[in-house]
């Protein structure tokens, strides 16, 4: 009998998660998934591990990749599912986003330096070392460690948030490219939690990149690990309007602070209807 739900959403260490795809994989299947994807940030580097990996009771795997955009002065994450690591044209455009990453990461490091925030050289070169795509959860759970912070929460609250001290702005692609990108390399790009930008631009935000190819929203979403209580009935109506898949997960990334797999789902079907929409 398959399973009924599908956690589309989700994060391994290969970007700026606990698990490898292995472990996310088995996680999923201990608590019954019917369908999993893996979005990491700006990396197809867990994909192979993630697909290829023995489950004795195998669910749905959608290959995914998360990248954070700019639309004006926004931030937006754009998600593309049924992503392939033969698309030279996409995977040059994330290995600019990940060196650009890389770049980005001493300079918070020195931020907090000037602050009197001192963490070890070695455990920021395990991390520059260690992941494809350095990010700030990876500095949170430093300063976490390290005894500068109590919870990630606090890292962010304190340090790294937007328009907080030791935060850096990171290079990002143009929405509209993105989407374009996406679609042009035989994927599907979906709007991610669209409900952390202003309200009243959602919908004119999601008219045009619906010209631009994409092809679905998240409308299941948790936000209150950003503290922010949203209603997502409006976004499922845009999505109606738009002729826009309506999808969602949980965002794991296997801290304790945020949702955990499986808490956010879709029905199963939802995969079909994404992967139709690959070659519309």
């Amino acid at each position: 009998m398959v399973k009924a739900h599908a956690d589309l959403h989700s994060h391994s260490k290969f970007s700026d998660g606990r698990l490898s795809p292995r472990e996310l994989v088995e996680l999923a299947t201990s608590i019954e998934l019917g369908g999993l994807a893996l979005t990491d940030h700006d990396t197809l580097e867990g994909l192979d591990e993630f697909r290829r990996c023995d489950n004795p009771n195998d669910i749905f795997r959608v290959s995914g990749v998360e990248i954070g955009t700019e639309y004006e002065d926004l931030e937006i994450h754009i998600i593309g599912y049924f992503v392939h690591k033969e698309s030279g044209s996409l995977q040059s455009e994330l290995e600019r986003l990940r060196k650009a990453r890389v770049i980005r990461f001493p300079k918070m490091v020195a931020k907090l330096d000037e602050m009197g925030i001192h963490i070890p050289n070695e455990s920021i070169e395990d991390i520059l070392q260690g992941v494809e795509s350095p990010a700030r959860p990876h500095l949170a759970r430093l300063l976490v460690q390290h005894g500068f912070a109590k919870d990630m929460t606090e890292a962010f609250g304190k340090y790294l948030g937007k328009e907080k001290p030791a935060y850096v702005k990171r290079e990002r692609l143009d929405a509209i490219e993105a989407a374009e990108l996406i679609k042009s390399s035989g994927a599907v790009p979906v709007m991610a939690h669209p409900l952390i930008i202003n309200d009243s631009r959602v919908k004119p935000i999601l008219e045009t990149l619906r010209k631009h190819g994409l092809e679905g929203v998240e409308t299941e979403y948790d936000y209150t690990h950003l503290g922010l209580d949203v209603k997502t009935e409006r976004i499922r109506h845009y999505a109606n309007e738009l002729n826009l898949v309506c999808t969602g997960g949980s965002d794991f990334h296997g801290d304790d602070e945020r949702i955990q797999l499986g808490c956010v789902t879709v029905p199963i079907e939802v995969i079909n209807e994404l992967e139709m929409r690959k070659n519309t």
